[in-house]
């Protein structure tokens, strides 16, 4: 994790998982706060794997809600392209619960969308 002006980056490696990604949501958050910076930029290129459809929604309904209101107000992630024409999935259930989250391909236009 690095302090970048105005935001928190923080690049991921590893195999991606429920509990991996849970784990790190709220590593990120807790890091944001010590770090008093409400926007994120999180570079989940490096994990292997994808959540699965189900996956995607407890991670927002049981993680992101336990984190509602709680510092972080603008998180970006970059990740590969989605493999398929449903697209990444945990941003549209993310957005449809309130969370202002967005997914990109290209971190330049992560951080565009950031305004930082």
């Amino acid at each position: 994790m690095e302090v970048q002006a105005g935001y928190l980056f923080v690049r991921a490696s590893g195999v991606r998982t429920s509990a991996s990604v849970a784990a790190m949501t709220l590593e990120v958050f807790e890091a944001a706060r010590a770090n008093r910076l409400s926007k994120v930029l999180v570079d989940v290129r490096g994990l292997r794997g994808q959540l699965g459809t189900v996956d995607n929604v407890r991670l927002v309904t049981k993680v992101f809600e336990k984190l509602r209101g709680k510092w972080v107000r603008q998180a970006a992630i970059v990740d590969e392209q989605p493999p398929s024409v449903r697209g990444w999935f945990l941003e549209t259930v993310a957005r449809n619960r309130g969370f202002n989250l967005r997914i990109f391909a290209d971190e330049q236009a992560a951080l565009a969308w950031l305004e930082v």
